[in-house]
């Protein structure tokens, strides 16, 4: 039998997009897709997924990645640029509230958007489930020994009725010479967080180690969105059909029955004759192609991770210097495969309606700010408007009446350029 319950991954991406082609191939080998709890993500999108974050690029230090067909309300008013939250649909009604945090260790203060997300589920009466880089050591959940930050998470936990869900002292986070464990995973009390465990064996080619756990709950699901293909439809079909269904009688009187009863014989006509000519069909995605179907990173990334562990077992001058190599390596690899993909794509654009496509893919909302003559900064529409018609269209004038067809003249004759505006 299928496990309904939620599988979560917790893991600081360090803002590197390594990682996040680690996280993507290993969500393809699991069975369960996961919900991705990550801090310092660099993340727009994802393969089946929904993400939530606030702000944008580096502003971003908190995010939330949902499978497509999960629901999840994000709850953008206790979310900032360290802290997302959001609201967990569950079956039965004891939804469970998200945060996925990042607590700078230059802040003093725990993100009062975080606070307020603890304070909604407490007044909503429902259990709440954070993850966290708390850049804080504690004995409690498995460092050494505490650094000055340890009493602001233990407050936190007290003052909210929180524990932590951290088992045994296995390093959270390790970089050369230090280890600590510092990525927590807490809990309203009563919440049953199951198999928690650090991912020893996974390198995600992150400073921080995946984190994975279970929550038993079952999520509620979206109905899957079906579409229909018009653009290959028989449409000499589709009207034959309806022409054989559609035969209504003559009438002097149509009463409101009759209207009602008529309207649904030809709503149900049409959609029949559609299921034949173009069948409801499970929407596919198109997103860009994986970029482990590139043999070349895919040999280079197993060659990164076999660097990496000979750098976790002996931290060396060497070790170190050699990871860092086959590292940018690998990043400059990633840069080259996306740049000759784009300019693959590009060239595939061949007719103006392509054009228009790419031009809204890029850039749906396009506006422009400004433009400067001399040393003045000119914003007004209308400003804008006739730099750019003398820039490109030099000794045209506009029409004063731009309704009127104009006269095409004769070919000797000489005509200014107009512009209709």
């Amino acid at each position: 039998m299928e496990d309904e319950s939620f599988l979560f991954w917790q893991l600081n991406c360090h803002r590197s997009k390594l990682v996040h082609d680690q996280i993507e191939k290993r969500v393809e080998e699991t069975t369960t897709r996961p919900i991705l709890m990550l801090q310092e993500q660099n993340v727009s999108r994802m393969p089946g997924y929904l993400v939530f974050q606030s702000g944008a690029g580096p502003r971003s230090r908190a995010g939330i990645l949902v499978p497509e067909e999960i629901k999840f309300v994000h709850l953008e008013e206790y979310s900032s640029t360290d802290t997302c939250s959001g609201l967990l649909k569950c079956e039965g009604g004891a939804d469970l509230v998200l945060a996925s945090a990042y607590m700078d260790s230059s802040h003093q203060n725990i993100d009062e958007h975080l606070i307020k997300t603890i304070e909604y589920a407490r007044d909503k009466n429902l259990k709440c489930l954070i993850s966290c880089d708390s850049n804080a050591w504690s004995t409690v959940w498995g460092s050494a020994r505490p650094n000055h930050r340890e009493s602001l998470i233990l407050d936190l936990l007290i003052e909210y009725n929180l524990t932590t869900a951290n088992v045994g002292s296995i390093p959270t986070f390790s970089r050369d010479n230090a280890e600590s464990v510092i990525d927590l995973t807490i809990g309203s009390n009563g919440l049953e967080i199951d198999n928690w465990k650090v991912e020893e064996e996974a390198d995600m080619l992150s400073d921080h180690r995946l984190i994975s756990f279970r929550i038993d709950k079952r999520p509620v699901k979206l109905e899957s969105k079906l579409t229909r293909d018009i653009r290959t439809a028989n449409w000499h079909l589709f009207r034959s059909l309806l022409k054989d269904e559609l035969c209504f009688s003559s009438r002097h009187y149509w009463s409101k029955a009759d209207l009602e009863k008529e309207s649904r014989h030809v709503t149900k006509s049409i959609t029949d004759a559609l299921d034949i000519v173009a069948p409801l069909k499970q929407r596919k995605s198109r997103g860009k192609p994986s970029i482990w179907s590139n043999p070349e990173y895919r040999a280079l990334s197993n060659k990164v991770k076999a660097a990496n562990r000979r750098r976790r077992r002996r931290p060396t001058e060497h070790s170190i210097a050699k990871y860092k190599q086959y590292r940018n390596e690998l990043t400059d690899l990633k840069r080259k495969i996306e740049a000759d993909r784009w300019k693959e794509f590009v060239e595939t654009i061949q007719d103006p309606k392509d054009l228009s496509k790419f031009a809204k893919m890029k850039n749906p909302m396009t506006k422009i700010k400004g433009l400067k003559r001399e040393d003045t900064l000119l914003t007004e529409d209308c400003d804008v408007a006739d730099i750019l018609r003398e820039a490109h269209f030099p000794g045209s004038v506009i029409d004063p009446d731009p309704g009127r067809v104009p006269e095409v003249p004769d070919n000797d004759q000489k005509c200014d350029v107009h512009i209709w505006v």
